[in-house]
């Protein structure tokens, strides 16, 4: 377990393994809708997930990249879940359960959902 569930959001194509396979499993979530998660089979280390919800993109773990000095969140979602010695910033947009990616997400990156989508 982890007090952070970290995914950014990219368009599938632009996953490649350059060594190995991944090991796939299917859950269901609460709202019923199933997620494929892929993990590393040599160390169990979810990877990225895919949902029917969002058809052309994965929820990569942004903590297996080389570089995350970049990376910075725009919303924090099922806070209803957090620990409560956790403190968000309060610049960061905040939701008790799910978001609607067009309240939070730039134009770029919906317009881009859009066509990984079609």
């Amino acid at each position: 377990g982890s007090a952070f569930g970290l995914t950014m959001f990219v368009e599938e194509f632009n996953i490649r393994m350059i060594q190995g396979r991944p090991v796939s499993r299917e859950t269901v979530a609460d709202s019923g809708n199933v997620r494929t998660s892929y993990f590393c089979a040599s160390c169990g280390a979810t990877m990225w997930g895919k949902t029917p919800m969002r058809p052309g993109l994965v929820g990569l773990r942004p903590g297996s990249l080389d570089d995350t000095i970049w990376v910075k969140p725009r919303a924090h979602i099922w806070i209803k879940s957090k620990q409560p010695w956790l403190q968000l910033p309060k610049d960061v947009p905040a939701f008790e359960k799910a978001y609607d990616a067009a309240m939070v997400w730039p134009k770029e990156s919906l317009d881009r959902m859009k066509v990984a989508g079609s």
